[in-house]
């Protein structure tokens, strides 16, 4: 899974930390933490295909988001965070 980290005015963030949150029932294992690159993309490795998952990321001093995405199986899935 890959996406993008954004602030208020669409700028890309770097050096977001970015990690999956395990929600109660999920099937999933968790992958290590990542930061966001200079782009504001990161990447997350290690998802078990076709499970909804929250990945969270935070920024001190703006607080933390979460957004949730169906993950497909066979097929890589993309996620946008906006501050």
């Amino acid at each position: 899974m890959s996406g993008i980290v954004r602030d208020a005015t669409g700028r890309p963030c770097e050096g977001v930390v970015v990690n999956v949150v395990r929600r109660p029932g999920s099937r999933y294992r968790i992958p290590e933490s990542t930061q966001t690159r200079r782009d504001g993309v990161f990447v997350l490795q290690g998802l078990d295909p076709a499970d909804v998952i929250a990945v969270q990321a935070r920024i001190d001093g703006l607080g933390t988001r979460t957004a949730e995405v169906l993950f497909p199986g066979g097929e890589d899935a993309v996620v946008e965070i906006g501050f």
